[in-house]
């Protein structure tokens, strides 16, 4: 019984932990995204002078 309980505890702030991890993943991605597009951006936006 005690394992029983002990195993539902655990699984939990594994979701937690798995939610943040893909929040950080996301928002990582967004942000590398926006920096390449940055980068691209001012490339192009020099280039072009």
């Amino acid at each position: 019984m005690a394992f029983k309980t002990w195993r539902i505890w655990e699984k939990q702030p594994l979701k937690t932990w798995r939610i943040c991890e893909n929040l950080l993943d996301k928002t990582w991605r967004i942000c590398e995204n926006l920096y390449k597009t940055v980068e691209i951006t001012g490339k192009t936006a020099f280039g072009n002078t």
